[in-house]
C-alpha cells in the first residue's frame, strides 16, 4: 500500500473516530498499523478511539507504544 493511500486511510479513520463512529474507524486504523506499526498518529488516535469504546486494555497497549 502506498504512503499516500495509508495517509488517506488514517485521515478517514480519524474523522470516523472524531464523529463517534469507532466501529468504522477501527479497521482503518488496523490497516494503517499493519503497514506502518510505528505510525505515532495512528497509535495515538486508535488508542483514543479504543478509550471511547471503553476498550481500556487495548487502548493502553497502543498509547504506550
Amino acid at each position: 500500500m502506498s504512503a499516500n493511500a495509508l495517509k488517506q486511510q488514517l485521515i478517514q479513520a480519524i474523522q470516523h473516530a472524531q464523529a463517534g463512529q469507532t466501529q468504522k474507524a477501527f479497521p482503518l486504523f488496523q490497516t494503517v498499523l499493519k503497514n506502518d506499526p510505528n505510525n505515532t498518529a495512528a497509535l495515538f488516535f486508535y488508542g483514543q478511539a479504543l478509550v471511547t469504546a471503553e476498550k481500556y486494555d487495548d487502548a493502553q497497549e497502543h498509547l504506550e507504544k
